[in-house]
C-alpha cells in the first residue's frame, strides 16, 4: 500500500493499515505550508544496534532553518500561517542520546507506525534520558543542543505583575513598563498558585493569548480571557514557587518559541538500558515522554513507559497504553480516551481532566479543577500493591466537581476495597494567634500549616464547615481570599460570625455527581462534600 507521508495523507490513509506497514519513502505531494520529512533521509537507519543521534540533530536544524527563513519572510505579517512539518518514522527502532528533536518547531507531527524511540543517554540528569521532551517550558529556559540541564543557571522566571484583569478583557495593565513583546507573540496570564512548592508552579487560573498591541503599559490580546486574575492573591517570599499575584508571562520568546500544534502518532517507547536510575519504579516514572509548551497537542496510538504533559492547554490521548502518568500544571484541557492506564496519578494542576472508555488498572488519583469520567473501567481496588481504592480522593489540591457516568467498579471482595476513599476534609483551628478572626474574615499566618491548607484548597466560593464549641455546626461560604504581609485574608459571608475556639474544616472536593454506575464486590462508601449527588 503506498502511504503519503504527509500529515493529511496519513490521516486519510487510515490508522489500520498505517499500523501495518509503512515504507520508508513515499511518494507525497506538499502543500504550500506543509514540509515532509522521512528521517532515514538524513542518515537513519532505525537499527536496534545503532546510534541516529546525528540523523535527528541534522533533521532538527534543516526543519529550524526552512522556519526561521520563514518567520524573516512574513516579519510584517505575525499572524501568518507557518510551516506545518511533517516527520515520518519508517517501522524500525530509533536510539539517540538528544532527545529535544522537536523543540521550537511551531508545527510537527510526528508518524511512527512500526517505529519504537529509545534514548541512550546517560544523564545523570533524567531529563536528558527521557524518551522525549516535545518543547521547552514556560519558565525556565535550557540550551537546544547542550544539556537539558547542567546545574544552577539563569532563574525560573514567572512573569511580571499585572493589575487585576476579569474575565472578558481582552487587555492587560501592567504594574512596570512591559517586557519587549511582540505583535503576535503568545503570552500566558496567570494568577492564584495552589501549591507551595515544586516546578513548575502550580497556578489554579491561566489564560493564553496573542498580543495584538502595545500600548505604553497597556497590552491588547487577540481574545477575552476566562478568568478573574486578582493581582493581590497570596503570595509570601518565603515560597518563590507560590507566585499568586496576577502576573503576564512571556511563553514564545526567540529564543523558546511556543508551538501550536503538536501530534504523535504510533509510537512505541523503549526503556533506557543507560538510566542512572537503577531502581525499576522509580526509574519508570522518569522514562517521561513529555508534551509540554504548546497550545494543542494531539497523542494517539501509542505505547508509554510514562507520559507527562505540563503547560499546556489542549492535549488529547487516544487509543494509548501508558504505564504511568502524572499529569503536571498549567494544563487547561486533557483528555484520555480509549486508553489503558496502569497508573495515574496527581492531575493537580489540570483545569479539565475528561476520561472517556478508559482502563485504569491501579488505583486513580484525579486532582483536577473538573474531572468528567464516562464509560471506564477502574479496577485499582483489588490491585494487591494498592490501597483498597478505585479512586483516591486525597491531595493536595481542590476538585471542583466530580462527574463519574456508566463507569464499572472492579473489586475482588475484600471488606477494606471500596470505589472512592479517603478523608476529604482539612481541618483547622482558630486560636486567638497565628489564626486569628473579627468575626467575619480569618487572618492566617504564613508560617502555619492552616495557610498552607487554605491556599492548596480554598477560593471563592469554597464551602466550609465551622465547628463551635459549643456544637453550632454550620457551613459559610469564602467570598474572597487575598495577601497580606505576613499571610493571608480570607473573607467570609456576611453573617458568619465565626469566634476563636471555632474548627474550620476545607473540603478537598466540593461536588461529586455519580450516576448509572455499577459496582462489582466493592464496597461504596459514600464521601461527604458539600454536595453529592449519587445516583445508582
Amino acid at each position: 500500500m503506498a502511504i503519503d507521508p504527509s500529515r493529511r495523507g496519513v490521516i486519510g490513509a487510515g490508522l489500520a493499515g498505517l499500523a501495518v506497514s509503512a515504507p520508508a519513502r513515499a511518494q507525497s505531494v506538499e502543500t504550500p505550508r506543509e514540509r515532509v520529512f522521512n528521517v532515514r533521509d538524513f542518515g537513519a537507519t532505525g537499527r536496534p544496534d545503532g546510534d541516529d543521534t546525528s540523523a535527528f540533530l541534522a533533521m532538527h536544524r534543516e526543519m529550524m532553518r526552512i522556519q526561521s527563513e520563514h518567520d524573516a519572510a512574513f516579519a510584517a505579517s505575525p499572524f501568518a500561517d507557518r510551516p506545518d512539518f511533517v516527520v515520518h518514522l519508517p517501522p524500525g527502532t530509533y536510539r539517540y542520546r538528544w532527545n529535544r528533536w522537536t523543540w521550537g518547531l511551531r508545527r510537527v507531527s510526528v508518524f511512527g507506525y512500526g517505529a519504537a524511540l529509545q534514548c541512550m543517554h546517560a544523564g545523570p540528569y533524567d531529563a536528558d534520558q527521557a524518551p522525549l521532551l516535545s518543547n521547552r517550558d514556560h519558565y525556565w529556559s535550557w540550551p537546544l543542543y547542550g544539556a537539558a540541564y547542567s546545574g544552577p543557571g539563569p532563574a525560573e522566571d514567572h512573569g511580571r505583575l499585572i493589575e487585576t484583569a476579569d474575565p472578558g478583557d481582552r487587555f492587560l495593565r501592567m504594574k512596570d513598563d512591559p517586557p519587549p513583546l511582540a505583535v503576535g507573540e503568545w503570552v500566558l496570564v496567570q494568577s492564584v498558585a495552589q501549591q507551595l512548592d515544586g516546578y513548575p508552579p502550580n497556578m489554579r487560573r491561566h489564560d493564553r493569548a496573542r498580543v495584538v498591541a502595545v500600548d505604553g503599559r497597556t497590552v491588547h490580546l487577540d481574545r477575552a480571557l476566562r478568568h478573574t486574575h486578582p493581582d493581590d492573591a497570596p503570595e509570601l517570599p518565603a515560597f518563590p514557587l507560590a507566585p499568586g499575584r496576577a502576573r503576564l508571562v512571556r511563553i514564545d520568546r526567540p529564543d523558546c518559541p511556543l508551538a501550536v500544534t503538536q501530534v504523535f502518532a504510533g509510537l512505541t517507547v523503549l526503556s533506557n538500558p543507560r538510566h542512572a536510575r537503577l531502581d525499576p519504579v522509580v526509574k519508570e516514572t522518569l522514562e517521561v515522554f513529555n508534551v509540554a509548551g504548546v497550545i494543542d497537542a494531539s497523542l494517539r496510538d501509542c505505547r508509554f513507559i510514562a507520559l507527562g504533559v505540563s503547560q499546556a492547554d489542549t492535549v488529547t490521548v487516544e487509543n494509548c497504553r501508558i504505564g504511568y502518568t502524572e499529569p503536571d500544571k498549567v494544563l487547561n484541557r486533557l483528555v484520555f480516551d480509549r486508553c489503558r492506564i496502569r497508573s495515574l496519578q496527581q492531575c493537580t494542576g489540570v483545569e479539565n481532566l475528561v476520561l472517556r472508555r478508559c482502563v485504569l488498572e491501579e488505583t486513580a488519583q484525579m486532582l483536577a479543577r473538573e474531572v468528567d469520567a464516562e464509560g471506564c473501567d477502574f479496577l485499582g481496588a483489588s490491585h494487591p500493591a494498592g490501597s483498597g481504592r478505585a479512586i483516591n480522593l486525597v491531595g493536595t489540591a481542590p476538585t471542583r466537581t466530580m462527574r463519574l457516568v456508566r463507569n464499572r467498579f472492579f473489586g475482588g471482595g475484600r471488606a477494606r476495597e471500596t470505589a472512592l476513599g479517603g478523608e476529604i476534609w482539612e481541618t483547622f483551628v482558630i486560636h486567638g494567634q497565628d489564626v486569628r478572626t473579627d468575626g467575619l474574615s480569618l487572618f492566617v499566618r504564613g508560617t502555619t500549616t492552616a495557610y498552607r491548607n487554605v491556599v492548596e484548597l480554598v477560593e471563592d466560593g469554597t464551602v466550609l464547615r465551622i465547628s463551635g464549641a459549643a456544637g453550632n455546626d454550620r457551613t459559610v461560604r469564602c467570598t474572597g481570599l487575598h495577601g497580606v504581609a505576613d499571610g493571608l485574608i480570607l473573607d467570609l459571608e456576611e453573617g458568619a460570625q465565626v469566634s476563636d475556639g471555632d474548627t474550620v474544616s476545607i473540603p478537598r472536593l466540593n461536588r461529586l455527581l455519580m450516576r448509572e454506575n455499577t459496582f462489582s464486590a466493592i464496597g461504596t462508601q459514600r464521601p461527604d462534600p458539600p454536595k453529592l449527588v449519587w445516583e445508582e
